[in-house]
């Protein structure tokens, strides 16, 4: 290059490491097959394996059958290896906890910014200050004054402020690291930088490839090596231009090397078309796309390039998903997908996987994201919640857990204890109520769940107690060593056999080791730490930590923009091309203008935005065949496409009329058929609706309202409810619900009339309201406590307490409250073995007549369902009061208005509740001898029911009428 025989620029569409072989064949070739005095250095430690290949492939085609290797890893790896044993280098958490120590000094500061925000933005401007060479004057006032020249000289307050926070930082950091005897990573690498090139022997050679930029540290390392001419760079792109462009980071590198350079001429029509794409002279962008028309009339990109927009993530994943199987049943055996957007490659990964396609991931994702990692974390959910009912069941749930729980009867001891305490008893949090009720409710647990349940569940709940009351105890004291925080936590995993269920998950491996660096490093602090610093320390080193599965594969990679240099495929996706990725967002610090980092010599905080164009632009010539996927919403938003991605649309629509779409792979990804599912059974058949005979054994000889309700809406679920005793768990609700507001009502209006005269004159009602608020107070006072939104429906209720008064003053005229919450049974005359049973809301009475009144605080009955027979709860509950019914009705007492509804009296209630005798009677007659109860399907109580999976209507063939759905 320009006669410098120790630089190479490699043209996008070669392949870098072929050439990184060819060249060390030649530069050893006096030395073959020994190749050990090579030092082959990448960006990363995932490229060796593939190195290795090549150069054996390399070798051989120019009859050489074995090699002894060079030694290849990433430049840091090789750097730490040069490490002078008696320096103590600090791991990332040391340093964290040394700098915490000294922020401790400035509570000020960690008030006004965040902890952790100025922890990273802190760690950042330091390396950075660090590795471009920068010297921090001992004088606080000489860098106030490099600062404000960087600023143009405006003495500005808060620049001095800042300039201030930055010195008086920087010291305390060197002060702490001084008094440790240490120095951190960044510290020890510079130093193995300066030693390395004083102890290297004359016959190394280093090659470095794969790199775009270089640290002024690094720079300088180089330029060392350039001097005794014992370094080969080989950068894969080209020179020529700067600012927001692709050629920019190589361009400012060679500069930053004094190396003088000639962009690459482009060769290849698809080459020529993308430089064009990416032109940012002063020739506008549809003269660009004329003259690659009159240059190439036939579109290049036409075979080589195409862009599949989907409509939301998850059809662009499944368009990854079809066009990479596509291209296995070609026999395509290198397919790599590129993506920064770690969600979409997830789920990229479980479709592929479905197909029984592995992947090899060389990204990997978050430590945090793992269950591993979750099932350690939500223990800390779990004390935060005073153990919450389905906190504590997701934690004892958890694969992690089955060691533990299979030590006092398993998972079924797990629901059993599950479906007793919060259903049954209505217990959903703290461990002692839990534990208390147990003891209790020994003898019944017993019965219902085997002789020793109850010992089993008291032993699982005790041990659960223990293992976490250390933990739990720091969490109500509030503050304690940091120490003393990861102990606790270490023993609770301990406890639980969590330390040794996730030692053998590959994922929870790194989880407990990571938790154990932690511990390990708050031995030497005495850092005081309260609960919400210690977790989030926790989260956020996980978060950190990246998970990378064991590498197995079959010919398909996936990998992020950094992890793909030195990589060439046979067909490529770039996925995730918004703008959200592409170009992402810039490097953003608290610290420092453009201005005043280029006067520090620190990079521009666009760097990163540019090394990713250029990893786009040499992506776009990584394969034969490449396809771009973005998707045109994502969480029901419009998605902003690739700034990127639209130029190169832009100028091919105006070169070629075409924006290179793949209507084909879309379809293909929206069809159905394309879609593998991992059931291999066969679609059921579609069916009639359920046709059952009742053993009369199963019948109930007790029915209440709500039974009989549910017998005329089906009396197929009926059948399920009450003859198979198939009842829902009730679902446990964090908040207070519309069904607890009614119960908490009517227990509110019976204490109200067991202490109040029924006759409310004027002049008592100012005093009745009184009693009545403070009832409603004192009834809904505990509930409040546990869950404040719960005073929202008080509110509502206090609203309405006027117009019920109201309403009972006028009502008291004429009836008098008798009895209420009245439990009633009695015998249906034509069935003597049927049993009519309930409760009465209220029994009122005017001499020898009674009127039965029933609250609703939801949706109260109307006249017409009530007479029709659809809706048979007051008629029932006029036949559970037995003579001298006079009258029924609803109540309906709802946001400030009090009514009463669909009221029945005299002989229409009479007859009426003659009708319902006649009809119960007869409905139990027929299902006793064998009558079929059908399920009727309407919407309405089809939309109410559970047992949807037993009567299976969305598979009916044919209603009971013979009618074809």
């Amino acid at each position: 290059m320009n006669g410098d025989p120790y630089t190479h620029l490699i043209p996008y569409h070669e392949d870098p490491l072929v050439r990184l072989a060819q060249l060390l064949l030649e530069r050893e070739k006096d030395r073959l097959p020994d190749l050990s005095n090579a030092v082959i250095l990448f960006p990363g430690s995932g490229t060796s394996q593939r190195f290795r290949r090549i150069l054996l492939d390399q070798a051989r085609a120019v009859a050489i059958d074995a090699v002894i290797p060079p030694v290849s890893s990433s430049l840091q790896s090789w750097m730490v290896r040069q490490y002078p044993s008696e320096i103590r280098v600090l791991g990332q958490t040391e340093r964290e906890l040394l700098l915490l120590s000294a922020l401790s000094d400035f509570p000020d500061l960690t008030e006004r910014y965040g902890t952790w925000p100025l922890i990273d933005s802190l760690f950042d401007l330091f390396d950075e200050l660090s590795l471009n060479r920068f010297t921090m004057p001992e004088d606080r006032e000489r860098f106030h004054n490099t600062i404000e020249q960087a600023y143009g000289n405006e003495k500005l307050a808060p620049l001095n402020i800042e300039a201030r926070l930055v010195h008086t930082l920087w010291s305390a950091w060197q002060q702490r690291l001084h008094e440790a005897g240490a120095r951190d990573q960044v510290g020890a690498y510079l130093n193995a930088l300066a030693r390395s090139v004083m102890n290297i022997e004359p016959a190394r050679h280093f090659y470095l490839s794969g790199f775009l930029r270089f640290n002024r540290a690094e720079i300088e390392w180089i330029t060392r090596l350039r001097q005794t001419q014992q370094i080969d760079l080989l950068i894969h792109g080209s020179t020529g231009t700067i600012g927001n462009h692709p050629d920019s980071p190589v361009t400012e590198t060679l500069t930053a090397l004094g190396i003088e350079s000639t962009p690459l001429s482009s060769g290849k029509d698809y080459s020529r078309l993308l430089d064009n794409v990416f032109e940012i002279g002063d020739q506008p962008l549809l003269e660009r796309a004329r003259q690659q028309a009159t240059d190439a009339p036939e579109s290049p990109a036409t075979e080589k390039l195409r862009v599949c927009t989907a409509v939301n993530p998850e059809q662009e994943a499944r368009a990854i998903d079809v066009q990479v199987r596509r291209w296995l049943l070609d026999g395509l055996t290198d397919i790599g997908i590129v993506t920064n957007d770690r969600r979409l490659a997830r789920r990229v990964r479980a479709l592929l996987e479905r197909a029984d396609i592995n992947l090899l991931d060389s990204a990997g994702w978050t430590l945090s994201t793992t269950s591993a990692a979750s099932a350690a974390i939500h223990w800390l959910d779990c004390i935060e919640n005073r153990f919450r009912f389905n906190k504590l069941l997701d934690c004892l749930k958890s694969p992690f857990l089955a060691g533990f729980v299979n030590t006092y009867g398993g998972l079924e001891r797990v629901q059993q204890l599950e479906e007793a305490l919060v259903y049954r008893y209505g217990i959903n949090n703290d461990l002692q109520r839990y534990l208390d009720t147990v003891a209790a409710k020994s003898v019944e647990l017993n019965e219902r769940y085997g002789e020793n349940s109850t010992d089993q569940f008291h032993q699982l709940l005790e041990a659960v107690a223990k293992a976490t009351q250390s933990l739990a105890n720091l969490y109500s004291t509030g503050s304690a060593s940091s120490e003393k925080f990861f102990d606790a936590f270490f023993e609770m995993l301990t406890g639980l056999g969590l330390d040794r269920s996730l030692a053998d998950d590959s994922a929870g491996a790194e989880v407990v080791a990571e938790i154990l660096e932690l511990r390990r490093c708050t031995t030497r602090s005495r850092l005081t730490s309260d609960w919400r610093s210690f977790r989030a320390w926790t989260v956020r080193n996980l978060e950190r930590r990246m998970f990378k599965p064991p590498l197995a594969g079959s010919g398909v990679e996936l990998m992020g923009f950094a992890e793909s240099r030195l990589y060439r495929f046979q067909a490529l996706i770039i996925a995730g091309a918004s703008r959200e990725h592409l170009p992402g967002s810039s490097h953003e610090s608290p610290f420092f203008n453009e201005g005043v980092r280029h006067q520090l010599l620190l990079p521009s905080r666009y760097e990163a935005q540019r090394v990713r164009l250029a990893d786009f632009r040499r992506l776009l010539e990584a394969a034969p065949a490449v396809v771009l996927t973005l998707s045109s919403s994502k969480d029901d938003k419009p998605v902003i496409p690739s700034p990127w991605l639209q130029r190169l649309q832009a100028l091919h629509s105006l070169a070629y009329g075409s924006a290179l779409d793949a209507p084909e792979l879309l379809g293909l990804a929206s069809a159905p058929e394309t879609l593998i599912q991992r059931d291999d059974m066969a679609l059921p058949a579609a069916e009639n609706a359920p046709a059952v005979r009742i053993n009369p054994a199963l019948l109930p000889t007790r029915l209440s309202a709500t039974g009989y309700q549910k017998l005329v809406d089906c009396p197929f679920s009926f059948f399920a409810n009450y003859c198979l005793n198939l009842v829902p768990l009730e679902e446990i609700a964090d908040e207070l619900e519309k069904s607890d507001y009614g119960s908490l009502i009517h227990r509110i209006l019976q204490t109200f009339h067991a202490r109040e005269n029924s006759e409310l004159p004027e002049e008592n009602l100012a005093q009745a309201e009184a009693v009545l608020r403070e009832i409603s107070d004192s009834i809904f006072n505990p509930h409040i406590r546990r869950q404040p939104s719960a005073r929202g429906w008080l509110y509502l209720w206090q609203r309405t307490i006027p117009a019920y008064l109201e309403w009972q003053r006028e009502w008291s005229k004429e009836w008098r409250v008798m009895e209420t919450e009245r439990s009633c049974q009695t015998e249906l005359m034509q069935s003597p073995t049927l049993k009519l049973v309930g409760r009465l809301d209220r029994v009122d009475r005017n001499n020898d007549a009674y009127a039965v009144i029933d609250y609703k605080t939801g949706k109260a009955p109307t006249g017409p369902a009530v007479k029709s027979g659809e809706s048979v709860q007051l008629p029932f509950y006029a036949r559970l009061m037995g003579k001298n019914v006079a009258q029924t009705c609803a109540l309906e007492i709802g946001d400030g208005v009090v009514a009463v509804r669909a009221p029945i009296d005299n002989k229409e209630l009479d007859e009426l509740v003659a009708e319902h005798d006649h009809r119960l009677a007869e409905i139990f007659s027929a299902l006793a001898e064998g009558a079929i109860p059908p399920a009727w399907g309407d919407a309405l109580t089809c939309g109410q029911c559970h047992h949807g999976g037993i009567c299976r209507r969305d598979l009916w063939e044919q209603d009971y009428d013979g009618n074809r759905i």
